[in-house]
């Protein structure tokens, strides 16, 4: 795994067919180049999130300038290969 990128969890669906994994690192070159290592056995598709915490701050702060919310998205890491 390049240096920057750190794995944090992993959980497999129940038929084993997908997994989504939870990778975090500042710069997602660094991301692209482990997924490489593994393009030939499985495809990837990777979703930006932020924990609990930070969209709870930013919805506060959206509401406090009464802009319109920002949607948290969820993360697959690799899917059906």
């Amino acid at each position: 795994m390049p240096e920057g990128v750190e794995y944090r969890g992993s959980w497999v669906t129940e038929d084993l067919r997908g997994c989504f994994q939870v990778m975090e690192c500042h710069d997602r070159r660094l991301l692209d180049e482990w997924m490489t290592h593994w393009n030939d056995l499985t495809d990837f598709e990777v979703i930006p999130v932020v924990t609990s915490a930070e969209a709870s701050g930013s919805a506060r702060r959206s509401n406090t300038r009464r802009t319109r919310r920002r949607p948290v998205r969820a993360c697959t890491a690799a899917g059906e290969g």
